[in-house]
């Protein structure tokens, strides 16, 4: 630590777990669920016993293929009753009918249509997917077991680390997402590693501290579950100015505060605010240390 820098002790972590879910039931025929597996994004990694729905989407695959042969049976028929209507070759009841069975026709098709990409959803369901390059860190179910729809069938860490601190209400305030950090492992004390502030939290937790993340730039080497130390340089959160935010006047564009003189009597005064944390407000200009407010 240098008179520049403030380090605050945090944890690397994964930017995301996942929990793996089945959405589906049935008998499992498939499953890349190995502890320390890593995935691609996209890539399967269990099925479970597909067969009743496969052959369920195949019947009504070719149920969609009559609907559609007979929907042009129907288009060509009402088209050539209404050209015979069009020359008084028919009557008006004849091409109604028609009408009627080309309505029909297309209500059948749109069904079917609907029921096959239903049929499609339930086959795709059976299987589950990674939802991001990461590795198996937890494994639910084995090859030959029975899952209900819900199950949870495993937990995949994305292989992508974060710094996670918490940091005080100064350090918050003056510090911005974006804001460049060092980091120093507790495992490679000789190596410096950079990081940008990707969010913070502005509700404290009991101990009136500042959740904060860090996107790593260099994670190479690094681990899940490290400690570290994250730098925060001082001449980026000098000591702020707080006032409580009941004692401002008017409204935040144009904000002002009374403040006590010198012979006690009250004076409006405009002032530059900043942050809002908590129930503060932090003045950038228009105000001293110990002025009375």
């Amino acid at each position: 630590e240098t008179n520049n820098e403030t380090p605050i002790r945090g944890q690397l972590e994964p930017r995301n777990v996942f929990t793996l879910y089945s959405e589906a039931d049935g008998k499992v025929i498939y499953s890349a669920l190995a502890i320390g597996n890593l995935v691609k994004q996209g890539e399967k990694l269990l099925s479970i016993d597909a067969s009743i729905r496969s052959t369920n989407q195949n019947i009504l695959e070719q149920g969609l293929r009559k609907a559609q042969l007979d929907y042009e049976v129907a288009q060509k028929n009402f088209n050539r009753f209404k050209n015979l209507l069009q020359n008084g070759n028919t009557s008006t009841v004849e091409y109604e009918n028609a009408k009627a069975q080309l309505d029909a026709a297309e209500v059948q098709l749109r069904t079917a249509e609907q029921q096959l990409e239903a049929a499609k959803i339930q086959v795709k369901q059976t299987s589950v997917f990674a939802p991001a390059n990461g590795i198996i860190v937890e494994k639910k179910v084995n090859t030959g077991d029975y899952v209900q729809p819900g199950s949870p069938v495993g937990v995949l860490a994305e292989n992508v680390l974060i710094a996670k601190c918490f940091v005080t209400e100064n350090i918050a305030l003056a510090s911005n997402v974006g804001d460049r950090v060092s980091i120093k492992a507790d495992a490679f004390p000789n190596d410096m590693f950079s990081g940008t502030i990707h969010t913070i939290v502005p509700y404290p937790n009991e101990a009136k501290l500042y959740p904060v993340e860090i996107y790593l730039k260099n994670p190479q080497l690094l681990l899940a579950g490290m400690g570290v130390q994250i730098i925060f340089s001082k001449s980026n959160h000098q000591k702020a100015l707080l006032i409580p935010r009941a004692a401002l006047v008017g409204d935040f564009k144009n904000p002002s505060v009374y403040i006590i003189d010198e012979q006690k009597k009250p004076i409006k005064r405009s002032i530059r605010t900043g942050k809002t944390i908590g129930n503060d407000i932090e003045v950038l200009a228009g105000l001293k240390e110990q002025e009375l407010v």
